[in-house]
């Protein structure tokens, strides 16, 4: 039995379709953007997170892969490392303007669909 779509669907799917379009998501595999969703979790919960951390909110197979993607997220101004200033070695991840502004697209797609528990 097929039940007619609802408005709130279709917008949240045609705003999907732009941000597909414009290349924000296919830019980042699945994998690039968890990485991208743990450095915001972690902001949201006002904590700094480094490269360990994001290996543990991961739990990859493999450890290459994820610091590979880092690096490549870093480069290309997904996110940013931030120096402590009490340990210079110690390098913390950050969102910048970029995954920000992607982060807030989708949120705002996903409002629309996801009803509030």
């Amino acid at each position: 039995m097929d039940q007619p779509l609802d408005a709130t669907i279709v917008d949240a799917w045609t705003e999907f379709i732009a941000l597909r379009e414009q290349g924000v998501i296919e830019e980042l595999d699945e994998k690039s953007r968890n990485i991208i969703y743990a450095v915001a979790a972690a902001e949201k919960r006002g904590e700094k997170i480094n490269q360990n951390g994001i290996l543990k909110a991961l739990k990859p197979k493999s450890h290459m892969p994820i610091l590979s993607r880092l690096n490549a997220l870093t480069r290309t101004g997904w996110l940013a490392k931030e120096t402590d200033p009490a340990d210079r070695r110690m390098k913390f991840m950050r969102l910048t303007p970029k995954s920000v502004a992607m982060l807030n697209l989708m949120s705002s797609s996903l409002k629309k669909v996801v009803k509030p528990v």
